[in-house]
């Protein structure tokens, strides 16, 4: 245990740091811990806090005069509030940030009724004490009657009782954020009427009841920001006198109602940015006339015409930026306002500027406006800053005009930005102002060096330059002022540049896109970016240019990089650099050449190394290095190695130590291949290709007519063969070499009917033995296989004769008919998929199940219709009419068969096997409407096969052949020319390691497994894509679908689902669809106890 020098500090306070190795006991010396606590008012104990170690520290400190105990990194998971009886003044507790910590309990608490601070934040609390999970009972903090200030942010807590808070009259401040609440009772804060300050940030709530903040008139600061809320009750706030400070940012509202702030006369601060506002209410601020800062940005606007026709003597702020704005009318004079931000609106017209005489800062980025006049901006006393660049359109160029010329501008004003806007009316008296400017930018179509000389703009550039910006102008010549110093320079998109001028220092030089760029003259420069420029390589590169981060993507063929000049530049870049982008560059071809450059170990470490008597070469972070749309691709590995250490000021080696050790690999990217010693794009063959087309034109001509005829008759017939397909294109490896143990004579089969027909065989309902079974017999045209093939399927058969479970479809055996086909033969599932069971009505469903089971219907046959059986994959699942068939809830069946599909996904598992394609498609339901979980053609010993192989990561940014192009019927379907361990998988249910190719376990099924709980709570296809980038994207299934999880997204439930599916149903969902397997919960846990 460490004690920061063993004493409190002059003003009391003690900080004790636990590692978790000591050992205390009767005998452990005291006397210091005794000493030093004496004067102590503030304990702080962090670190590594085991429960005996607290209890040592509290029984032989003296703690008289300590009214403040914090205590971080507990080790336990309930913490007892009487571990703190020794404290006789104690006054404030805070047990935060442990991760372990679930329970607080504060029974035989001694000092409840004095406590007036208490501090639970960041722990894993979900009740106080634990009571239920993620429930806080009523009576939880009845006995703090002098608290004033709770904190239960960032736990787990879903729901809170009604009267939690009942007994805290005196509540001063409550924080409850980022928990997982998604509803409050209406009277919880029914007793607590001198609260002033309430957090509800962060949290899931989707809506508020319209009392909950009845009687609080104290309440001054309310934050419901990062919510999901839609909508709000319009007398919400109606007893809020005294607010002064509202956020409601980061929700999904989509308008406020009119009289929402009638009661909110001291409103100041509003803040409702990055929601889904379409239009607001003329009179929203009618009553608020002492608004000082108000904020829309990132919503929907179109106009807030009327809004602020109130006269507000007091507003400072106002930010409208990101709406669909295209005016902004300023009615009545704002003495106060300073500042106004426009930005990223369409707007056509420029506000009246002469009505803000105190404005400090306008940004309008992005405008549309045509002409505008500078005159009332420039005359504006206070203004340091103006921002009016227009959208960039080089059809559409706005003009700068001046309506007088005998102004006075600002003496204040330090940033000017114009980009886009056409200024040469202006700009002759524009730069004989007296300015200053820290920040400039200027620049429009057709300006030259001649319209637009540098030596001018010098005359009203500051000093010392923080930001230049001359961008698309025709300038062939650049030559920064030299009695200048600039941090930041933007040149991009000057076509015509050929030479760039920089007589300081800079800390960034963006010089992209200058496509005619050769030659850069500076002293040195930070950040670097002459990506799609002709710069030549050069020694200066990533040593005085460049010297932290360096951007060369996409480089002209004129600028002479290629695989003989690079390596050098690459290799010192890679070294001394923190970032280094050489995306885009087609002459990165030669793996083998750039590898022995970056090929060399370098360790991770600030220390002087040496290694076999040598130096080796270290820094203290790893580079980070991007090749995207580049041939080759260079991974970076990492190792670690013994070192010795040495001081160039000691003789000899002092130590010795063991460094992470790094170094990069590289090989052709992903849609290359190593061709002619080069990695190059990989080309299909087209001869064949094309004479297989014209051998296909000239059949075709000959069948032309018979093949019409039969074209229109599968068209009759597709919508009644849905099943049917799905029944044939399991994988052709479920019927190759079977065992003879389990091989059934062909004449021991009664064939019934033929359910389905294909290209690969077809399928039938036969009896055997007087069991109902299904019979896919295989055709000879799709019997090809190889011995490796043989010998997989002896695996398959093998795994198909331990799968003996209620919810896994029975395998019964195998054999060959007369013509030497092969067929399985299987356990027969009449009512079909739970994918078909989920697009019909459930509850007309369990309806008819129990009048069946009433009438005694039990004809397997006769239960067999087309629509039953129709589906995209194998749906062979039914052994017949279960008598023990009883009435059911909808919600009931669902869980009953999520349940099912768990239980047999768990003895799958048990059999050390994965399933790799689990989907709604491939679990099947039988007429007692019990689970079974079926298509095995995916499911391989897990990890035999390449347990040691490396896999290369499977997406890329660039599309390719291997990834095809979304539909909603693709994402659906099982894909098997993808490069995943098994070669298979249904892109919506897969888990983000098997989608990137990474090597992955059962966690995998887990997870499609939580796609399918959506899928049966919600009854709606699990179309990620389509939620997040709607029904009309045309892109990469596969890259799409791993962005999109690597960002966060999963599937939402709908606000009108909240209610109807079970919260804790709703959160293991989210738990199964985890990003790291590693959180995800196995069948097991999900059967025995989430499910039991």
């Amino acid at each position: 245990m460490q004690q920061q020098r063993l004493g409190a500090s002059a003003n009391g306070v003690l900080f004790l740091t636990v590692s978790g190795h000591e050992a205390v006991n009767s005998t452990t010396d005291t006397s210091t811990l005794q000493a030093a606590s004496m004067t102590v008012r503030h304990l702080s104990l962090q670190g590594h806090v085991e429960a005996e170690i607290l209890q040592w520290i509290v029984n032989n400190g003296n703690w008289t005069s300590c009214t403040t105990v914090r205590i971080t990194g507990v080790q336990f998971p309930a913490f007892h509030l009487s571990v703190l009886n020794d404290f006789p003044i104690l006054d404030e507790v805070a047990v935060q940030d442990n991760t372990l910590l679930q329970e607080v309990d504060k029974e035989g608490f001694k000092h409840a009724a004095q406590l007036f601070a208490l501090r639970l934040r960041n722990n894993s609390l979900a009740s106080v004490p634990k009571h239920q999970q993620g429930n806080i009972p009523t009576g939880a903090f009845h006995s703090l009657k002098h608290l004033t200030w709770l904190e239960l942010g960032a736990n787990p807590i879903r729901q809170l009782d009604a009267h939690v808070f009942a007994g805290l009259t005196q509540l001063h401040t409550l924080h409850v954020g980022g928990t997982l609440l998604t509803s409050l009772p209406p009277t919880i804060f029914q007793t607590n009427r001198r609260l002033n300050d309430v957090v509800l940030e962060g949290n899931l709530l989707t809506s508020l009841p319209d009392f909950i903040f009845a009687g609080l008139t104290s309440l001054r600061h309310l934050s419901l920001n990062n919510n999901h809320l839609t909508s709000l009750q319009p007398t919400l706030f109606r007893d809020l006198v005294s607010l002064s400070d509202l956020s409601l940012r980061d929700n999904q509202l989509t308008a406020l109602p009119d009289r929402l702030l009638d009661s909110c006369y001291r409103l100041k601060w509003l803040f409702c940015h990055n929601n889904r506002l379409s239009v607001l209410a003329p009179d929203l601020f009618a009553h608020t006339p002492n608004l000082r800062e108000v904020t829309f940005e990132n919503n929907r606007l179109r106009h807030v015409d009327g809004l602020f026709d109130t006269e507000f003597p007091r507003l400072e702020r106002i930010d409208m930026a990101a709406n669909k704005l295209t005016r902004f009318l300023i009615p009545n004079p704002w003495p106060s306002l300073h500042t106004l931000v426009l930005g990223d609106n369409p707007m056509q017209y420029m506000p009246d500027m002469t009505k803000a005489p105190a404005l400090r800062v306008l940004r309008m980025q992005n405008h549309d406006v045509k002409r505008i006049d500078l005159t009332p901006l420039l005359t504006l006393p206070n203004l340091t800053t103006v921002e009016l660049d227009a959208a960039h359109d080089d059809d559409k160029t706005s003009r700068a005009v001046f309506e007088a010329t005998n102004l006075t501008p600002s003496p204040h004003l330090r940033t000017l930005s114009l980009q886009h806007v056409d200024v040469s009316e202006v700009l002759g008296y524009l730069l004989q102002l007296p300015l200053q400017l820290r920040v400039i930018g200027l620049g429009w179509p057709g300006v030259d060096n001649r319209t637009l000389p540098l030596e001018m703009v010098c005359n009203v550039l500051a000093d010392e330059v923080d930001v230049f910006r001359l961008v698309n102008t025709r300038h062939t010549r650049l030559h920064l002022c030299t009695n200048k110093t600039f941090q930041t320079v933007q040149i991009q998109r000057n076509k015509h540049l050929k030479l760039v001028i920089v007589p300081s220092a800079l800390r960034e030089l963006n010089a992209s896109d200058c496509t005619q760029l050769t030659q850069i003259d500076a002293p040195f420069i930070d950040v670097l970016d002459i990506s799609n420029t002709r710069i030549q390589p050069s020694t200066a590169l990533c040593t005085r240019w460049g010297r932290r981060v360096f951007f060369a993507r996409n480089l002209r063929a004129e600028s002479n990089f290629n695989s003989v000049s690079a390596p050098a530049t690459i290799s010192t870049c890679l070294f001394l650099l923190d970032v280094v982008d050489l995306s885009g560059n087609k002459w990165l071809h030669d793996p083998a050449e750039v590898n022995r450059i970056v090929g060399h170990e370098i360790a991770l470490s600030e220390s002087n190394l040496r290694r076999n008597g040598r130096v080796f070469p270290r820094r203290p972070r790893a580079p980070v290095l991007q090749l995207q749309d580049a041939p080759i691709d260079c991974a970076l590995h990492l190792s670690s190695g013994d070192f010795d250490l040495f001081d160039n000021t000691i003789p000899g080696l002092v130590g010795s130590v063991t460094e992470i050790v790094y170094s990069f690999h590289c090989q052709c990217s992903q849609g290359h291949e190593m061709r002619r010693g080069r990695c190059e794009p990989i080309e299909l063959d087209i001869v064949p290709a094309v004479l297989g087309t014209i051998a296909g034109v000239l059949a075709l001509q000959a069948l032309l007519f018979l093949g019409y005829r039969t074209y229109k008759r599968q068209r009759r017939l597709q919508a009644d063969n849905a099943l049917k397909d799905q029944l044939l294109v399991e994988m052709d490896e479920e019927v190759m070499a079977l065992k003879k143990a389990w091989e059934i004579g062909y004449d021991e089969l009664k064939m019934i009917k033929r359910v389905a027909a294909g290209a690969f065989g077809v399928v039938f309902m036969a009896e055997w033995d007087t069991v109902t079974v299904a019979v896919k017999v295989l055709q000879q045209a799709v019997m090809a296989f190889g011995e490796s093939t043989v010998l997989e399927f002896e695996k398959e058969v093998e795994f198909l004769q331990r799968t003996r479970h209620p919810h896994v479809v029975r395998f019964f055996g195998a054999g060959t008919d007369p013509n030497g086909s092969p067929f399985l033969v299987l356990e027969f599932v009449a009512l079909g998929s739970l994918k078909d069971l989920l697009e019909k009505d459930v509850e007309q469903v369990l309806t008819e199940v129990e009048q069946g089971k009433q009438s005694g219907e039990n004809s397997v046959e006769e239960g067999v219709t087309a629509s039953e059986i129709v589906g995209e994959e194998l749906t062979l699942v039914s052994t017949g009419i279960d008598r023990s068939v009883e009435t059911m809830t909808v919600w009931e069946l669902k869980l009953r068969l999520l349940r099912d599909v768990a239980s047999g996904m768990a003895f799958i598992h048990s059999l050390d096997q994965m399933h790799r394609d689990l989907k709604s498609g491939n679990v099947l339901v039988s007429s007692s409407l019990r689970a079974k979980i079926t298509d095995f053609g995916s499911i391989r010993q897990c990890f035999t096969r390449d347990r040691n192989q490396q896999q290369r990561t499977r997406l890329s940014s660039s599309h390719d052949d291997d990834d095809p192009q979304y539909s909603q019927q693709a994402v659906l379907q099982t894909m098997t020319s993808m490069t995943l361990t098994a070669g298979v998988g249904t892109p919506l249910y897969m888990a983000p390691e098997a989608l990137t190719g990474d090597k992955y376990s059962f966690e995998a099924d887990v997870f499609s497994f939580g796609v399918l709980m959506w899928e049966v709570a919600t009854q709606r296809p699990p179309d990620l894509i389509e939620q997040e980038k709607g029904s009309g994207y045309r892109g990469p299934i596969l890259a799409t679908i791993s962005n999109l999880m690597a960002d966060g997204k999963r599937l939402k439930f709908e606000d009108s689902e909240q209610h109807a599916i079970p919260e804790w149903l709703q959160s293991l969902t989210y738990k199964c669809m985890a990003q790291s397997p590693r959180e995800r919960p196995s069948f097991g846990e999900l059967k025995d106890h989430h499910f039991a």
